[in-house]
């Protein structure tokens, strides 16, 4: 199925093969409404499929695995669902194996690989988007984006044949935009969470600092559904 926010557009197609799907779920937007909109395809063509959220337990961010955890109970009840989730699987990252973007990939990469081998998983699906553009990007406060999400091309949608990134060539304000179609401005996104920033300034994690470049990000695809 082709999705279309403004002049941005996105397939998400689930392979016929598949039985057990997993979903990485960071606990922020993206991976959130990725998981919805699988959820809603499987359950409107009655396909004999269980969705597995996969969650990191960061020692630098905590909070992720409870805020994907609060999502998926938001996507059960608008949709009605129980029966088509199974198990939510999650794993602990010390601060040595998330020192790094590369690091965190190459973490995360060997957890995947043993849920593959063992039969836990079929197919994988990941919600990173590209980043803004760059003139959108300079007026942020933080100027550290992650330099993969930069001029993304057909190549960031399949990985090795296992992985889909549907929303690998779109922005942000793309799927916000799914947020506002599909009427969960008020009810998934709000247990979402994207700010990076430490404990020290979010008060323990209870609220988002606002200044970092996800917080900078996640505020302006906000206003641009807006505009």
């Amino acid at each position: 199925m082709i999705y279309t926010v403004n002049n941005q557009s996105a397939m998400l197609e689930i392979p016929k093969h598949v039985k057990r799907i997993g979903v990485s779920m960071s606990g922020g937007a993206d991976s959130a409404i990725l998981c919805y909109l699988l959820a809603k395809q499987i359950k409107e063509h009655d396909l004999n499929i269980k969705l597995h959220p996969i969650s990191a337990k960061f020692a630098v961010r905590p909070w992720s695995y409870d805020h994907a955890r609060l999502a998926v109970g938001v996507i059960k009840k608008e949709l009605q669902i129980n029966d088509i989730f199974g198990q939510h699987y999650k794993f602990p990252v010390n601060l040595k194996e998330c020192s790094s973007d590369e690091e965190k990939e190459k973490h995360f990469n060997h957890v995947i690989s043993f849920l593959i081998m063992n039969e836990m998983i079929d197919h994988l699906y990941s919600g990173k988007t590209k980043n803004p553009s760059h003139e959108i990007m300079s007026k942020f406060y933080d100027q550290q984006p992650q330099i993969d999400r930069n001029n993304p091309t057909e190549k960031n949608l399949y990985k090795h044949g296992i992985e889909t990134v549907p929303w690998a060539m779109v922005d942000k304000a793309f799927t916000i935009g799914l947020y506002k179609q599909y009427n969960l401005l008020n009810t998934l996104l709000p247990v979402t969470r994207s700010c990076e920033g430490d404990k020290v300034i979010t008060n323990n994690f209870t609220t988002t600092c606002g200044k970092c470049w996800w917080c900078e990000e996640r505020n302006w695809a906000l206003q641009s559904i807006h505009e």
